[in-house]
């Protein structure tokens, strides 16, 4: 049965649409979105984690190759086979920064093409992976005041304690403002 000719039409009904996918979910009559959407988005977080720290600890052993520095890549973590003379050197610090920096640029990579495919299949997993690089950067960052590869650095250059501590407030602004 159709309304009379003189009774006004509702509205059209906007929806919000995420701005990180070509639809959220939701169909044209407004309708909550589907389960799938947060099974997308908890797929792509964990593989954008995953891949992030492969290609973290596949920059530790490329470096690691590239100066000549024996190593074996697991998927979490490389073990690095020094000689006395590379132990004393800045050898161990220049492969543990290659790690963090190498994740700094992807994130960086990451966040500028996500910027210009924001709203596209691509937004969701290219955020997250801009997301996760700059994040562990950051992260180990926070550990240059105790522990970890960026510590080790600061020890070896023989950073004072006071730089070494801003570099940890930096690391966890860095990482809030992420968050």
């Amino acid at each position: 049965v159709n309304p009379p000719a003189d009774t006004p039409s509702a509205p059209p009904v906007r929806v919000a649409v995420s701005p990180l996918t070509p639809s959220s979910g939701a169909d044209r009559t407004g309708a909550a979105p589907s389960r799938g959407w947060v099974l997308r988005a908890t797929v792509w977080f964990a593989a954008a984690s995953m891949l992030t720290t492969i290609l973290h600890e596949l920059a530790h052993a490329t470096t690691a190759f590239a100066l000549g520095v024996r190593s074996t890549l697991f998927g979490y973590f490389v073990d690095l086979d020094f000689t006395d003379w590379q132990r004393s050197s800045r050898l161990p610090a220049i492969i543990g920064v290659a790690g963090p920096t190498f994740c700094l640029a992807f994130g960086i990579v990451s966040w500028w093409v996500f910027r210009r495919k924001r709203g596209s299949a691509a937004g969701l997993p290219l955020l997250y992976l801009s997301a996760f690089g700059v994040a562990t950067f950051f992260g180990n960052m926070m550990s240059m005041s105790s522990v970890g590869r960026f510590s080790r650095v600061g020890v070896d250059l023989g950073l004072p304690m006071a730089v070494r501590y801003g570099g940890t407030t930096i690391g966890a602004l860095g990482v809030i403002g992420i968050e």
